[in-house]
């Protein structure tokens, strides 16, 4: 769903509006890591057509339940478009990013809540031709965080993120490098790489003890 106004002057062209959508996706066509997520993006752009050169001058983006920002540029849109696009934020509150797992597997923990901040940040490049597409990377990290779910008693506390994801015509890899935290003080730690998602090669290696 879209809804925009087109204004300016001289060789500026103003576009601003609201778009919105309920089947984002993420990973590959024949395999979506994430897919029917919702996503409203609240814009103004200012296209050059002397430069050829749409610019982000206000990029208010929900995702699920996550409010990033969207910036940066996308040039060459009468040839072959090349973006150069930024999505981040330095202030999710860490139980947003729970609104990313499928409802399936989130049934059960309906009710959680969570402390502390995470920060995301995502880049989008590559030049768009008839046989390329846009390249995607970026990181998500979060440190002292907690999360409570109304089934376990304890909550988990002291969690710390480091993660990164790539998704380009030649590498498709998500690596949790780090996931540290303590379930009613005993500490567990975990790393996995997941490469190829259409047929996902997981490397998984966990140690620690959980007391509920």
């Amino acid at each position: 769903f879209l809804t925009t106004d087109v204004g300016g002057e001289g060789n500026i062209i103003v576009i601003s509006g609201i778009a919105t959508t309920d089947s984002l996706s993420y990973g590959s066509v024949e395999t979506p890591l994430l897919e029917g997520l919702h996503l409203r993006l609240d814009h103004r752009m200012l296209y050059d057509l002397s430069g050829d050169v749409l610019k982000i001058e206000k990029g208010d983006m929900v995702l699920q339940d996550m409010r990033l920002v969207l910036s940066g540029s996308a040039s060459h849109l009468q040839s072959n478009t090349v973006l150069d696009l930024t999505i981040g934020s330095d202030s999710l509150n860490i139980a947003d990013l729970l609104s990313l797992v499928p409802a399936e597997y989130m049934e059960k923990a309906e009710g959680a809540e969570g402390t502390g901040i995470a920060q995301v940040s995502i880049a989008i490049t590559g030049t768009l031709t008839d046989s390329t597409s846009s390249e995607f990377g970026g990181t998500i990290t979060a440190r002292g965080a907690s999360l409570r779910f109304p089934q376990v008693p304890k909550p988990i506390t002291d969690i710390t993120i480091l993660s990164s994801f790539t998704n380009t015509t030649t590498v498709e890899e998500f690596r949790l490098e780090n996931l540290t935290a303590s379930l009613g003080g005993a500490p567990f730690n975990m790393a996995m790489t997941v490469t190829n998602f259409d047929d996902p090669y997981i490397k998984l290696s966990a140690s620690g003890s959980l007391s509920l």
